[in-house]
C-alpha cells in the first residue's frame, strides 16, 4: 500500500456523506443468510424463515440486526415473529415479495408488500422498533394503498430533503406509482409517471407482472425485466421530484428475470430465467440500440444434473460492491466480483458464498440503502492517495469502500470540524490468471492444468505449489497466485466422461417385417452398408455391424438377426433413448395379439427389480421411483400365456441398452 499526502490551506464549508449499513444482513431462501458486517461475506445458520423470491432485512447503522420479512410475516432481531408480525398481505412466491423502507427520524418501519403476480393490491404495515424492548411490533398491517398492482418495488434514497422514493408498477397500464416517505410518515397519494410497454398478458395471461425491477445505487436510474414480453427498460429517474423520464426499451431475451446496476452506473446486468447466464450491458452511451448491440455474457453457473429446471435467479447489490446472484435449490450463490469492469473484467465467480447447510432460492435480500448529512465548516484540506488491490476494499473510519472512489472526511475537534480529507483510493490491476472454461476428459486421459511461470507464488488446492499440475478426476480446482502486489485466483471445474458401450444383441423378428434400431443421435455411426444415420431398417436375416464413436471411443459392435414364422410374436426392442424428444423414449414388448396372462420383469446389473406390470400395454420410462435410472443394461423376462399357439405359459429373457 502506497500513501502519498498533500496539505493545502482552504477556507470553505463541507458537506459529508456518511453511508450506514441498513444492508449488513441478509436472510432469504430456506432459513439462508449472510453477514457482510466484517467486510466478507460470512454464512448464517440462525435464520427462521423460508421463501422462493425476494426478500428483505434491515440492519441499524451499526450493521446490527432489526428485523426480516418474506412478505408473509416478519421476525424481529431475536428470530422470532413480531407481535402482530403475521399476514403482511405479501405471497412467497412474488418476485419481490416485501421491502423495508425506514421512516427518516424515527423507530418507525415500512413494509411494502404486493402478491403473486399480476391483480394484487399494493399494501403496507408499520413496524415501531421503539416498542416490544426494543424488539419491535406492527402497529398496522396489510393496508392497501391501490388494487391492481404487479410483483414490483424498489426504493431510492432523495438526498435533497432526506426521505425516499417508493416505485412500483401498476397492471394492465404503463403507469409507475412512486409513494414518498419523509419524517412525517408515508405520503398517501403516488406521483404517476406514465411511461414504458403496458404491463398486461404474457404467459398465463399474469406473467408479463413479474421480473426485477431495480433502482441504480444512486437512485438515478430505474430498470425493469419484463418476463413473459422479453424486454429489459430503462429510465431516468429524478430523486427530487419522483418521476422517471428518457425510457429506452430492449427486446428479445427470454424470460427477463433478474437485473442490477454497477455500483457507477456503467453497466446493467440481467440474468433469464431457467437459463444459467449472466449478462452484462455497457449502457453509458444512453441509445438503446448501442446498448442492445453490448450484451456480453460475463458469466455461467452451475448446477448438478438432476436439479430443478430453476436456475439463476435475481441479482443484488450487496455492501462489499460485488453483485450476488442467487442459485436455485443450491448450497452457493453466484457473485459478480468487479460489477464496475466492462466483460469479463467483471470477475463473475460461480459459487462464490457457501451458505453452508442452507440453500438459495429465486431470491436474496434486497434493502434500501439510507445516508446521514452532517454540515461542518472547515479550514484545511488534505489530500491522500491509498492503493488497494482490484476487487478488495478498505475501511475508512467505520466504511468499508472499493476502489477507485474518492473519500470526503473530517478531522473535527472540540470546536468542531477542523480539516477535511480527501482520500483517493486507487485500484491495482490484479496478477492475470485464467485457467480456462469449465472442461472434461475421457477415462484413462488426464487433463494439464497451469498459470504462467512468472508469479512469486502459486498454490494449488491439490497441495501443489508449481506451476502446473495435471489432473485425472473429476473435481473443482482452484489455483491462487500472488505478484509482488496483489493476489488472484481462479477455478475450474473438470469432469471425467465415464463411456458407455452401446450393445444392439442378436434378435430375431418375423417374416416379412422390419426391424428398426434407433440409437443415440449425438453419436457418429458406419454401418455394414456404409450408411451413417442414428436410424437403422432391416428386413433380412443375417449378420450385421455398426461402427459407433461417441465423446471418448470408436469401437464396433456385431449382431445377428434372424426372422422366424410368427403367428403370435412377441418382440422386444434392446435398446431405447428416454430423453424425452418423442423417439423410442419408452421400452415395451410389440406383441401382435391379445395375450391370455402376461407379466414383464426387469431388473438393473445387480439384479434389483425395478419395473413389472401384468398390463401388456403398460411401458417402461426409464424411472425407477420416479428418478431416471443410469445408462447402461437391463435384463427383462417376460412370461405369458396365448391359448390359440400354445396351451401353457411361455417366456422370454433378453436385455435392453438404455441410452439417453
Amino acid at each position: 500500500m502506497k500513501n502519498n499526502l498533500f496539505i493545502v490551506l482552504l477556507f470553505f464549508c463541507s458537506l459529508r456523506i456518511v453511508a450506514q449499513r441498513a444492508d449488513s444482513i441478509w436472510y432469504f431462501g430456506d432459513h439462508a443468510g449472510i453477514d457482510f458486517t466484517s467486510g466478507i461475506p460470512v454464512a448464517l445458520t440462525n435464520g427462521q424463515m423460508q421463501a422462493w423470491d425476494n426478500t428483505s432485512t434491515i440492519s441499524d447503522i451499526n450493521g446490527d440486526l432489526l428485523f426480516y420479512t418474506n412478505g408473509v410475516d416478519a421476525w424481529g432481531k431475536n428470530h422470532n415473529i413480531m407481535p402482530n408480525g403475521n399476514a403482511l398481505g405479501g405471497n412467497l412466491s412474488a418476485g419481490q415479495s416485501a421491502l423495508i423502507v425506514p421512516q427518516p427520524n424515527s423507530s418507525k418501519y415500512y413494509i411494502f408488500t404486493v402478491g403473486y403476480a399480476s391483480g394484487d393490491a399494493f399494501r403496507y404495515s408499520i413496524v415501531d422498533m421503539s416498542l416490544n424492548s426494543a424488539n419491535g411490533d406492527v402497529t398496522t398491517k396489510a393496508n392497501i394503498l391501490f388494487n391492481g398492482s404487479t410483483e414490483k418495488i424498489d426504493a431510492a434514497y432523495n438526498p435533497n430533503d432526506t426521505s425516499y422514493w417508493v416505485m412500483t408498477h401498476a397492471w394492465n397500464t404503463n403507469e409507475y406509482y412512486c409513494y414518498k416517505i419523509n419524517s412525517n410518515g408515508l405520503q398517501l397519494t403516488p406521483v404517476i409517471s406514465t411511461i414504458g410497454s403496458v404491463l398486461s398478458g404474457g404467459f398465463t395471461s399474469g406473467y408479463n407482472a413479474i421480473g426485477q425491477m431495480t433502482f441504480s445505487e444512486d437512485g438515478t436510474k430505474l430498470a425493469n425485466a419484463i418476463y413473459s414480453d422479453g424486454k429489459i427498460e430503462i429510465f431516468d429517474f429524478n430523486v427530487s421530484t419522483g418521476t422517471l423520464s428518457n425510457f429506452i426499451s430492449m427486446s428479445g431475451y427470454t424470460n427477463s428475470w433478474g437485473i442490477a446496476f454497477s455500483p457507477n452506473n456503467q453497466f446493467l446486468y440481467f440474468t433469464e430465467w431457467y437459463g444459467v447466464s449472466i449478462w452484462q450491458f455497457d449502457i453509458s452511451s444512453g441509445i438503446g440500440s448501442t446498448i442492445a448491440a453490448s450484451k456480453t455474457l460475463v458469466g455461467t453457473s452451475t448446477f448438478a444434473t438432476g436439479s430443478s429446471g430453476y436456475k439463476i435467479g435475481y441479482l443484488q447489490n450487496a455492501p462489499d460492491g460485488k453483485i450476488y446472484a442467487a442459485k436455485f435449490g443450491q448450497y452457493f450463490i453466484s457473485a459478480i466480483s468487479n460489477p464496475n469492469s466492462s466483460g469479463l473484467g467483471s470477475n463473475f465467480i460461480d459459487n462464490a458464498v457457501n451458505l453452508g447447510n442452507f440453500v438459495c432460492n429465486a431470491g436474496l435480500s434486497r434493502t434500501v440503502k439510507w445516508y446521514t448529512w452532517l454540515n461542518s465548516n472547515c479550514s484545511y484540506s488534505y489530500f491522500d492517495t491509498i492503493q488497494v488491490c482490484k476487487g478488495d476494499s478498505i475501511d475508512v473510519n467505520g466504511t468499508s469502500y472499493m476502489p477507485p472512489v474518492n473519500v470526503i472526511d473530517s478531522l473535527i475537534d472540540n470546536q468542531g470540524c477542523d480539516s477535511i480529507v480527501y482520500t483517493h483510493i486507487a485500484q491495482i490491476q490484479l496478477p492475470n490468471i485464467s485457467l480456462g472454461n469449465d472442461t472434461s476428459f475421457c477415462d484413462g486421459d488426464s487433463i494439464l492444468l497451469f498459470v504462467h511461470p512468472n508469479f512469486t507464488s502459486v498454490q494449488w488446492n491439490t497441495g501443489s505449489n508449481s506451476d502446473s499440475i495435471y489432473v485425472n478426476s473429476t473435481g473443482v480446482y482452484s489455483v491462487s497466485v500472488s505478484d509482488a502486489n496483489c493476489s488472484n485466483s481462479d477455478t475450474i471445474n473438470v469432469i471425467n466422461l465415464t463411456h458407455s458401450y452401446i450393445a444392439i444383441g442378436d434378435t430375431s423378428f418375423c417374416d416379412g417385417e422390419t426391424w428398426n434400431i434407433s440409437l443415440a443421435p449425438q453419436n457418429q455411426y458406419q454401418w455394414f452398408d456404409g450408411s451413417i444415420s442414428y436410424f437403422k431398417s432391416i428386413s433380412d436375416s443375417g449378420d450385421y455391424f455398426v461402427q459407433i464413436t461417441d465423446n471418448c471411443k470408436s469401437y464396433t459392435d456385431s449382431f445377428r438377426l434372424e426372422t422366424e414364422d410368427c403367428s403370435c410374436l412377441i418382440f422386444v426392442p434392446n435398446v431405447f433413448t428416454p430423453n424425452n424428444d418423442g423417439i423410442n423414449d419408452n421400452f415395451y414388448p410389440v406383441i401382435n395379439c391379445e395375450l391370455d396372462d402376461y407379466q414383464i420383469y426387469i431388473f438393473n446389473r445387480w439384479g434389483k427389480l425395478i419395473f413389472e406390470s401384468s398390463d401388456q400395454y403398460e411401458v417402461w420410462n426409464g424411472k425407477y421411483q420416479g428418478n431416471d435410472v443410469p445408462e447402461g443394461v437391463y435384463f427383462y423376462r417376460i412370461n405369458y400365456l396365448h391359448l390359440n399357439t400354445n396351451s401353457s405359459e411361455d417366456y422370454k429373457t433378453g436385455s435392453v441398452t438404455l441410452y439417453r
